[in-house]
C-alpha cells in the first residue's frame, strides 16, 4: 500500500504536465521566411564606403628649416591650435610621427609641401594654410589711471 501510494506520489507531476500539455502542430511555412530570403549564408555584408577619418589630415605647416642630415619642421593642429606646436626632425620621430618627405617649391617658399607618417601606416600631406600664419596682435595696454588733484 505504501509503495502504491509512493509510485502514485511521484506519477502526480507527470500525469499533471500531460493534461496541460497540447497537440502538437505543423508551424506554418512564413514562420521561417526570413532564413530562406535573409539567409546569413547568402546574403552579402554590408560594407561601408564612408571615408576612412586621417587625423593627419588635422596639421598645417608651420615652418619648414634645413639642418645637418634634413629638415626641421614645425607643424600645428588646425582643429585645435591652442594644443601647440610639434616640433619634427628628420630621423626623428615624435609621437609616432615622421618627416617621409620634403617637396620644397622653387621660388615659393609657401608652396612648400611635406609628408608625414604614423608608425601605424597613415600618412598625409600638410603646407601652409595663411590663416594660421597671420600674427595676432596683442591686446592694448591699459592707460595708466591719473590722480585725481
Amino acid at each position: 500500500m505504501k509503495k502504491t501510494l509512493l509510485q502514485l506520489v511521484c506519477l502526480l507531476p507527470v500525469l499533471a504536465g500531460l493534461l496541460h500539455a497540447e497537440v502538437p502542430r505543423k508551424p506554418i511555412p512564413s514562420k521561417y521566411r526570413d532564413l530562406w530570403q535573409n539567409s546569413p549564408f547568402t546574403t552579402k555584408p554590408v560594407t561601408t564606403s564612408g571615408p576612412v577619418y586621417n587625423p593627419l589630415q588635422d596639421y598645417v605647416l608651420i615652418g619648414v628649416s634645413p639642418i645637418k642630415g634634413g629638415y626641421r619642421v614645425t607643424m600645428l593642429n588646425s582643429k585645435r591650435p591652442n594644443d601647440g606646436r610639434i616640433i619634427l626632425e628628420s630621423d626623428r620621430p615624435v609621437n609616432g610621427i615622421e618627416i617621409k618627405e620634403v617637396m620644397r617649391k622653387e621660388g615659393d617658399p609657401m608652396g612648400t609641401k611635406v609628408r608625414i607618417a604614423r608608425s601605424t601606416g597613415s600618412a598625409a600631406t600638410i603646407g601652409f594654410e595663411d590663416k594660421f600664419l597671420t600674427l595676432k596682435t596683442p591686446p592694448a595696454a591699459a592707460k595708466p589711471q591719473q590722480p585725481n588733484k
